[in-house]
């Protein structure tokens, strides 16, 4: 890593390089070891093809930003939202960055309710967010009309919870308690699975299966 991080967010995108295929694991924002806010970003790329990882400079996001989440939406674009700013102030923003052009840009409105140490879940059409310090509220955009909507609020809080990509209209949640529940899209509902059998002050993503794709942390 280039900088040593505390509390950003981070997605894992797929890219191809010369006809070859990669991963790349984004990280924005966080705080460094002084608890500064920190507006950079930068790409660990691993090759799938010869191995080796390497961290390169990212483009900057609009403003200094920790405790969000980000999710990749579609192939060409991440969605960061809510968190909080240099200040400490609880944020409400959401930004959205178009990989191929490396920029950020706003869509209209904003989160209805902020939110920090919460995930994003991806489901067909939908951002979902939740949990979080000390919420169990759910909100939904949808990425058609970037409308939100806020459904009752579901038994799923704890700090950094984690989420799993699982299937096309269901995700995983991993919260910092050891409990795991699955969200689906059809009844607004998060199910109760399993618990882990050690619980952590943060999750820990712990792959059930080797499909899953980490969305968010």
């Amino acid at each position: 890593m280039l900088t040593a991080r505390q509390s950003p967010t981070a997605v894992v995108v797929a890219v191809k390089e010369n006809s070859r295929e990669a991963e790349e694991l984004w990280l924005f924002g966080g705080k460094d070891v002084q608890g500064n806010v920190l507006t950079t970003t930068e790409r660990i790329v691993v090759s799938t093809n010869y191995g080796g990882a390497t961290s390169l400079e990212g483009p900057d996001m609009p403003m200094p930003i920790s405790g969000h989440c980000a999710v990749h939406i579609d192939d060409d674009q991440v969605l960061l939202a809510g968190g909080v700013d240099s200040r400490g102030r609880l944020m409400k923003d959401i930004h959205i960055l178009n990989l191929r052009e490396r920029h950020y840009y706003k869509p209209s409105g904003q989160m209805p309710i902020a939110m920090t140490g919460h995930f994003c879940g991806l489901t067909e059409g939908h951002v979902v967010v939740g949990g979080g310090e000390d919420r169990r509220i759910v909100q939904i955009l949808s990425v058609k009309d970037w409308s939100w909507r806020r459904v009752s609020d579901l038994a799923v809080a704890g700090l950094y919870p984690i989420s799993l990509r699982h299937g096309v209209s269901s995700f995983l949640v991993m919260a910092f308690d050891g409990e795991i529940f699955a969200y689906d899209e059809a009844t607004l509902k998060f199910e109760k699975l399993r618990a882990l059998h050690t619980q952590t002050r943060r999750a820990v993503a712990i792959p059930l299966y080797t499909s899953f794709t980490p969305v968010c942390s």
